[in-house]
């Protein structure tokens, strides 16, 4: 166990008094998409189908996941498992392939369709050598038929972020980095075989309300990102690496005081002046109107509950890919700037 503060261990989450919270998970073993309440009680299977990253909407009727590189619709309509494509998310020359596939996919509320950034052959506009690109891309479950939609998208190393809005016929997307980045609006066609419409640089807030599912984890180079977070209108939670010293960190506060006193603290950095982790924190939730949070363990695959007022931690058990019914999970969490209050 890790350097902490906390108070009280515990082998299970069976002392949670209130048992509402659902949390979502990619058991490692079957490697299915489960749902459990957060005393661990009422396991359920939602997908019966081996997955490495999910989207699934509010009501669990439909999910879109990945299994590697493949993605697949998965109905409860009849346990109906169709695959989309099999496609790669990294640029043309890129060394890294640990980006989330699920943030550059979405489906539509209707579960029509399924909007993809796909490789296309292109030319360099520089060099004029041919290069394999990405191309947004519209899978349509009636005809089973892929669309090319050619947009500013074209142009673009990496999209992370794609997103459908509650209108049928608007998606969005972050373009650019850092100072440059900006929310681009595309709305489609009648007949969604073409963009009518493109709208670029309509700030860094979403023009349109996003269309809610549950991915996972937000853009960046995962695993090796620096530092996760989540809060509610009390708790402030994180989790971050260090790695000019190494080690995995953990704080969660109140979001109110500087300076907590009562801050819980877990750190893992092993070793001589700390330049070694036994475990790799991915993710850290914060559970709606209470003082818990959810953390992953992807080391270990393990999911634990922590209690900020009683500074208990207890083991919900074996998981990875987490997801709560918050804000922080769903599409908007692609958009850095935007509202909390997403619906």
């Amino acid at each position: 166990m890790p350097s902490h503060n906390l108070a009280v261990l515990k082998p299970d989450t069976r002392w949670v008094a209130d048992p509402s919270a659902t949390v979502l998970y990619i058991d490692p073993s079957t490697e299915y998409l489960m749902k459990v309440n957060i005393d661990g009680s009422d396991v359920q299977v939602l997908v019966p189908q081996r997955m490495t990253d999910y989207q699934i909407t509010p009501d669990f009727q439909r999910c879109l996941f990945a299994r590697d590189d493949e993605l697949f619709l998965w109905s409860s309509s009849a346990e109906q498992v169709r695959k989309i494509v099999t496609l790669s998310m990294n640029a043309p020359g890129s060394r890294s392939r640990d980006h989330p596939v699920m943030s550059a996919v979405t489906m539509s509320p209707s579960g029509k369709r399924v909007a993809f950034m796909g490789p296309t052959p292109g030319t360099d506009p520089t060099y004029g050598f041919k290069i394999i690109g990405h191309r947004l891309k519209l899978y349509d479950m009636d005809t089973e038929k892929v669309v090319e939609l050619p947009s500013s998208l074209d142009h673009e190393s990496r999209v992370f972020c794609l997103t459908w809005s509650t209108d049928e016929r608007i998606l969005m997307s972050q373009k650019g980095y850092g100072k440059d980045r900006s929310i681009l609006q595309l709305r489609l066609s009648e007949s969604f075989d073409r963009i009518d419409e493109e709208i670029n640089g309509v700030g860094t807030f979403l023009a349109e309300p996003v269309y809610g599912t549950f991915g996972l984890h937000a853009p960046g180079a995962y695993p090796h990102f620096l530092k996760m977070d989540d809060r509610s209108k009390e708790l402030y939670a994180k989790v971050w690496r260090m790695p000019h010293i190494g080690g995995q960190f953990v704080r969660i506060s109140r979001v109110d005081l500087r300076d907590d006193p009562h801050e819980v603290k877990l750190g893992d950095n092993t070793g001589p002046l700390g330049l070694f982790s036994n475990r790799l924190f991915t993710d850290i939730g914060v559970v709606s109107d209470s003082s818990l949070c959810v953390l992953e363990d992807l080391t270990f695959s393990m999911l634990y509950v922590i209690d900020y007022k009683t500074r208990t931690l207890g083991k919900l058990g074996a998981g990875k890919r987490m997801a709560l019914m918050t804000t922080k999970y769903q599409p908007a969490k692609y958009f850095m700037d935007a509202p909390e209050s997403v619906p």
